[in-house]
């Protein structure tokens, strides 16, 4: 799969133009990896500082023992770390798609163009799906954490059902969207099933015990 065809597969097509621009994807690579790279760091520093005699035989892998001891500071730090290094792969693979000053460009909104151009919606509607499946991850991994932190995994649950309702509303607008992306599209709606299996997983570890 090519670079135009990957980035139009998964709908990158940012409404601020200026991001649509190769050099600024790679500038903005560079940067979500020295965040990446940051953030890996400091997960697996606070991870080895604070790990006890249960959790040395694990080595290198202790932070990801200790997963949630330290809830929702750990967690949060490994998902941001997973995010800047999905972004850092999107931005470079997509940083080599033609533009129209270079060889192969083919205009998204050219009458028969192969690529059909990228909806923004359907976009819209990928990245929601994915934020959903980190606000339900981070939730999830709160009802295993000590101390039982109900009122951070209240928030990121509520943060989730906001996010299920918007991605409804975009799903529906990029079905009626003349550019919509199908690929996109699938992708999205499989990520919210998905979503649906960890809801459930969530409700029932926040169940007592009877």
């Amino acid at each position: 799969m090519s670079a135009g065809r990957f980035c139009d597969f998964i709908a990158l097509d940012c409404p601020f133009y200026v991001l649509n621009y190769p050099p600024m994807r790679r500038f903005l690579g560079v940067l979500t990896a020295l965040a990446g790279v940051f953030l890996v760091y400091e997960f697996a520093a606070e991870g080895v500082y604070r790990t006890g005699p249960e959790y040395r035989y694990l080595g290198v892998l202790a932070p990801f023992g200790r997963l949630g001891q330290n809830y929702p500071y750990d967690v949060g730090m490994l998902m941001a770390a997973v995010w800047c290094t999905g972004l850092t792969l999107t931005f470079l693979i997509c940083s080599r798609r033609p533009t129209e000053t270079q060889p192969g460009y083919v205009s998204s909104s050219e009458p028969g163009s192969d690529r059909g151009g990228s909806s923004s919606m359907t976009g819209f509607f990928l990245l929601n799906a994915l934020l959903l499946v980190t606000s339900l991850l981070v939730a999830y991994a709160g009802t295993w954490a000590p101390g039982n932190p109900s009122r951070t995994i209240a928030v990121f649950s509520a943060v989730a059902a906001l996010q299920t309702a918007a991605g409804l509303i975009l799903l529906i607008l990029a079905l009626f969207d003349k550019r919509k992306r199908v690929g996109g599209l699938i992708l999205g709606t499989s990520v919210y099933v998905a979503a649906t299996a960890i809801e459930v997983l969530v409700f029932l570890r926040g169940q007592p015990a009877t």
